[in-house]
């Protein structure tokens, strides 16, 4: 019998906050920078660094304000879903979710809301909740090719199944 994707294991919260760590960093660079280059270039470049972060957050919000009506029943409807596991498609817009601050949508480029360091880590995630293995990926066809969001959910597809604790699909 086929599992519902709603009976997946739920996503486990991570344990600091991005911006927690963020906040660290940004003042460890700013005290070093006061101490290399002095206090008139540590502000200018602390007064650069917020435009920058302020001009995404303004990009952000208008994002959430134009996806207001999104929800994970609108991202799997742009998929065949005949096609594509529904554990896949929930794992993504979990992992997406837990990350961005606005729904994501299908045709949605990857490389412009993640760092693209941080794509494999979230495939990865991905994989692991939707019970996909990643070994031999270099078989797939969609390997070297997923620039949205709908690519990574195709690559994912391509990958072969594994039981895994959280890919465990019985009802118990």
């Amino acid at each position: 019998m086929r599992v519902p994707s709603r009976r997946m294991p739920k996503r486990p919260e991570g344990g600091v906050r991005e911006w927690v760590v963020l906040g660290a960093v940004v003042l460890g660079l700013v005290a070093g920078l006061v101490a290399w280059v002095g206090l008139l270039a540590a502000a200018a470049i602390v007064v650069a660094f917020l435009l920058v972060f302020e001009h995404g957050r303004r990009r952000a919000a208008a994002i959430r304000r134009e996806r207001a009506g999104d929800s994970i029943c609108t991202f799997a409807r742009s998929f065949d879903r005949r096609a594509v596991d529904p554990w896949i498609l929930r794992a993504t817009w979990e992992e997406f979710a837990s990350i961005l601050s606005f729904p994501v949508r299908a045709t949605d480029r990857v490389d412009e809301h993640i760092h693209p360091e941080d794509c494999d880590d979230i495939a990865e995630e991905i994989a692991v909740r939707a019970g996909r293995s990643l070994d031999d990926s270099k078989r797939n066809p969609m390997f070297g090719r997923v620039c949205t969001v709908r690519d990574l959910v195709l690559f994912l597809q391509h990958q072969p199944r594994v039981a895994t604790a959280a890919g465990a699909r019985s009802l118990k």
